[in-house]
């Protein structure tokens, strides 16, 4: 099982094999600025030998660069929420308002003001047509509390009601993005409109926090699921790509020996349910479950950790754990997914992420005991 930013990363790698971008950090800056050519390009000044005076005459001046043709708009389609959308200037004068135009509506229930958002997202200027920023480059994505001012004004009254899975532009006037200043790093001129096409990959609502476990009295003998909220966004079927927060307790010593909600609302983790990612206890408890859902899987030994128990005894050797699984975002399996070669992947590289330490989370690692 992989932390949020690290599960991201990955993902960004598999949309390259049509599965999804998604991870995960916080993003302060306003973005990764495409630079401008830093130097003229070079001319040829190789002389062919029929050509030889027109050469030199020609020496020094810089070669005719050609424009790349347009794009047509009827040739977008910018419905593949799997992809890194294309976006384009209308064929009109900048809005002085704020415009909206679902391209995706998505499932479920609707962001609002107190939640807490992971988006990706491209960002253009109106004058130019440039890409200033785009969160699908950098492999992360980009998250913050809805209505708290940690955005410009035009995403905090323009993400609200959108749904989980779904796509949206915002055409953003100056007055409600930078204003008459610009941006600080330049990127972003006085007076700039802006327009944004934005994917909600899923929300932590304002009033979801760590969920209390109930223990049971006794071992159990077989999976127990127990939906306490049930969702209303997109289904978890076998191979979806499940983006979840959990607490998670030992039958035996009645304690809790892991929750990724303790390490912030940011170290979500993901997996690919089906996959053996993680214990079989929870590729089988959590398909069907629904966006926004709240789950408890009561887990027997032989579906957990067996006899040989985890964590140097935090969960002992034939142990019922019990899990609380809150569910924030689904990714539907691809019809067809391509062997990803790991190979190609240098884990030195992988190595030099900052990643938040996660070694506690119930898959690939056993867990540490939390007080």
């Amino acid at each position: 099982m992989l932390s949020g930013s690290k599960f991201l990363r990955l993902l960004g790698v598999l949309l390259a094999f049509v599965l999804l971008a998604a991870a995960c950090g916080d993003d302060d800056s306003d973005g990764a600025v495409a630079t401008e050519e830093g130097a003229d390009a070079e001319s040829d000044t190789s002389a062919d030998p029929d050509t030889d005076t027109d050469a030199e005459a020609d020496a020094g001046e810089e070669p005719e660069v050609p424009e790349e043709p347009a794009i047509d708009p009827a040739d977008i389609d910018n419905t593949d929420t799997t992809t890194k959308p294309t976006v384009l200037v209308p064929d009109r004068d900048a809005p002085d308002e704020l415009v909206i135009t679902d391209i995706v509506e998505g499932e479920g229930t609707a962001i609002g003001e107190g939640d807490f958002a992971i988006m990706q997202y491209v960002g253009i200027t109106y004058s130019t047509g440039e890409q200033f920023d785009a969160s699908w480059d950098r492999g992360s994505s980009f998250n913050f509390v809805i209505g708290e001012g940690n955005v410009i004004e035009g995403w905090d009254e323009g993400i609200p009601g959108m749904m989980p899975g779904g796509r949206r532009e915002l055409i953003i006037p100056p007055d409600m993005a930078y204003g008459e200043a610009g941006s600080g790093s330049g990127a972003i001129g006085p007076n700039e409109t802006l327009i944004f096409t934005v994917d909600l990959i899923g929300f932590i609502p304002a009033d979801r926090t760590q969920p209390e476990v109930s223990i049971p009295d006794a071992p159990a003998t077989e999976l127990g699921i127990t939906d306490i909220i049930v969702g209303e966004g997109l289904v978890i079927e076998e191979g979806s790509t499940a983006v979840v927060h959990y607490v998670g307790a030992s039958q035996a010593s009645g304690e809790i020996f892991d929750a990724s909600w303790g390490r912030g609302l940011d170290q979500f983790i993901g997996l690919i349910v089906g996959e053996g990612q993680v214990i079989e206890g929870w590729d089988q408890g959590l398909i069907g479950m629904a966006v926004g859902g709240q789950r408890e899987l009561v887990i027997p030994a032989d579906l957990a950790y067996g006899e040989a128990g985890a964590g140097d005894g935090v969960i002992a050797p034939n142990d019922t754990i019990v899990f609380v699984i809150d569910l924030i975002a689904v990714i539907p399996p691809p019809e067809e997914l391509p062997v990803l070669d790991t190979a190609e992947i240098d884990p030195e590289d992988a190595e030099a992420e900052t990643e938040p330490d996660v070694e506690s989370d119930p898959a690939e690692t056993e867990p540490e005991e939390t007080e």
